[in-house]
């Protein structure tokens, strides 16, 4: 590799999650171009649920009671847990026609009716308590649990600054190697990163198999 000069202008790129700083302008001059990467493991301690009310009949209007009856239950159950009161919400509240397929045609088979529920438990230790209370109520079904961290914010801005360190030392290590000096940053770039643990990803269960709950092992989130 030829080097026309003894200044090096490098790129950062640290993989992080949030706004992109760079220079407006790029000189045409030698460039290394470096990527850092830094993750921080941290237990969990919030947990962000949401649920499913799903109930059918064959009377509209005993189906909307009793759909009212299963959620005022489900959200006095959950209201005595320590929870987020600002985070509990119910949404997609619907009714309608249940059908059935009958010798080869769509008939009518009665009504039902559904409600999503979500909410923010912020004591773990409950987790499983409230686990069994909800399997006690019939027509409650577990969409998905999250696990995150308090901390999350914070660990972030931390780790973000721990990759720009990492990439600016293996720019600073590669320009010795080719007996060069280190300029400042042509453009430092921040690329969304995929957290495992983050809201895409969920432990699934269904309530029916409520006589096979186990003690839970909360194990690491990772914050990149």
């Amino acid at each position: 590799m030829n080097i026309r000069s003894s200044l090096v202008t490098y790129i950062l790129c640290a993989l992080s999650t949030f706004s992109v700083n760079a220079f407006a302008h790029i000189q045409e001059v030698p460039q290394i171009q470096v990527t850092g990467f830094a993750s921080t493991n941290i237990a969990p301690d919030i947990i962000h649920w949401q649920l499913n009310v799903n109930n059918h009949g064959y009377q509209l209007e005993e189906v909307a009671k009793k759909h009212q009856s299963i959620v005022s239950q489900l959200l006095a159950t959950i209201k005595k847990q320590n929870i987020d009161k600002k985070t509990l919400q119910t949404t997609n509240m619907r009714f309608g026609e249940k059908t059935k397929y009958q010798q080869n045609n769509r008939v009518h088979d009665g009504y039902n009716a559904s409600t999503q529920l979500s909410f923010t438990l912020l004591n773990i230790d409950e987790y499983q308590a409230l686990w069994l209370k909800l399997a006690s109520i019939k027509g409650v079904s577990i969409s998905s649990v999250n696990y995150d961290s308090t901390k999350k914010t914070t660990l972030e801005k931390s780790t973000r600054l721990s990759a720009l360190k990492n990439a600016k030392d293996k720019a600073i290590e590669m320009a010795g190697a080719l007996a060069v000096n280190i300029g400042d940053p042509l453009v430092i770039k921040e690329k969304n990163s995929f957290n495992r643990q983050g809201v895409e990803s969920f432990q699934r269960a269904r309530l029916s198999d409520s006589n096979a709950v186990t003690p839970i092992s909360i194990g690491l989130i990772t914050i990149d």
